[in-house]
């Protein structure tokens, strides 16, 4: 299997820096790097029918047919006809799962317009129709809807009604409203509606308030309808918490749509820079904008100054690298998150939900009280160690 690159861009040696040697990822982080100013052009992969093929089945499970699909239909990248045929098909259902879920989109706005409830349209649909040259560029699994924490318990009684079904209990009644990142329902056609209430959980989810992202938001049209969408700074520090946050591996669609906010012009760096740091998120968003250049190939010169020059302490970049790790399971900073909340009235229901969950909630995650109280006594007892 053999391929080579030419021409870099702002993310010169980025396969270096992420630790990447496999070729094939490299090409694919130049799919990924399609449409930023200063990306290398498809033209300069020389790919062997190996390679190729490879590509092909790597761009299909990341989401990203769409850029391949597109260069390859211009002539700027020599793939095998079977390569080519395998890239559109996987591309025609994507886009075709896009089309269904925008129609229950559609259905649910209308849904919830019958409870009072404005959601503001978040990630894959919101990025695809405001932050792509064409949308079909920006292929998404699922709906990501904000709502209100207080409208959390009506919405999630909503899709219920629908058939939608909750993999997991919740951890205590009114625990989703008050402090769950969000709440997944999957409705009996497989769509899955993710419910947000913050953008991410753990400190950095209580840091964030959310009633400022309703504020000002963006507009975007969806089949003829308008839809709330986060302003573009919001959006761009959405991107940086959860490709982040998210997982200990943020994925390349993500970071392409952290990328596209990090190269507009129209979002000033330090009207962004001061949000995150009155959010208490610098760290999050210097780690973010780190693995961005790392991963990808485009000029942002604004915000490599920014980068240069900010500075953030080993103990913040250990509290990122700890939520992290803990990706989307309860652990050491959802913990360490009890100390941040506002009250000592939520501080206590937040540890009942740590230690004393319903037995539902144990039950769909398949549990057991006793397990979880000795793992819940040893995190609580790790909080007080010193870290090395």
């Amino acid at each position: 299997m053999s391929v080579s690159s030419r021409g870099r861009g702002d993310g010169e040696d980025g396969e270096a820096r992420a630790g990447l040697v496999d070729p094939v990822a490299a090409a694919l982080g130049v799919v990924a790097s399609q449409g930023l100013p200063g990306a290398p052009a498809l033209s300069s992969l020389d790919l062997d029918p190996e390679a190729a093929d490879a590509l092909v089945s790597r761009a299909v499970t990341a989401r990203l047919t769409g850029p391949l699909l597109l260069a390859a239909d211009a002539g700027e990248v020599a793939l095998p006809e079977a390569a080519v045929e395998a890239l559109a098909e996987g591309h025609r259902g994507a886009l075709l799962w896009c089309l269904h879920l925008e129609r229950r989109l559609l259905e649910l706005l209308e849904r919830l317009d019958g409870i009072d409830v404005r959601p503001v349209l978040l990630k894959g649909a919101a990025e695809a129709h405001l932050d792509r040259a064409d949308p079909s560029l920006r292929t998404f699994a699922d709906l990501d809807l904000l709502v209100p924490g207080a409208a959390m318990d009506r919405v999630v009684a909503l899709l219920g009604s629908l058939g939608g079904e909750r993999p997991w209990a919740p951890r205590r009644p009114g625990f989703d409203a008050r402090f769950a990142k969000s709440v997944t329902v999957r409705l009996p056609d497989g769509v899955e509606v993710d419910l947000h209430r913050n953008l991410c959980d753990g400190v950095h989810g209580v840091r964030v308030p959310p009633e400022e992202l309703f504020a000002a938001p963006a507009a975007v049209e969806v089949g003829g309808r308008m839809v709330a969408a986060l302003r573009p700074e919001h959006r761009l520090l959405h991107a940086a918490h959860h490709a982040v946050l998210g997982s200990p591996t943020p994925s390349l669609h993500n970071l392409r749509d952290l990328a596209g906010h990090l190269v507009d012009p129209a979002i000033a760096v330090e009207a962004v820079a001061a949000t995150a740091a009155r959010w208490r998120g610098t760290a999050v968003l210097a780690v973010a904008v780190d693995a961005a250049r790392a991963a990808l190939r485009f000029d942002a010169p604004a915000w490599a100054a920014w980068r240069s020059a900010v500075g953030v302490t080993p103990a913040e970049l250990a509290e990122v690298a700890s939520q992290r790790e803990d990706g989307s399971s309860f652990g050491r900073t959802r913990l360490a998150a009890l100390s941040e909340l506002p009250s000592r009235a939520d501080q206590l229901a937040y540890l009942a939900a740590i230690a004393w969950p319903t037995s539902a909630h144990l039950a769909s995650r398949g549990q057991r009280r006793t397990d979880l109280l000795h793992r819940a006594a040893a995190r609580l007892r790790s909080l007080g160690r010193p870290t090395r």
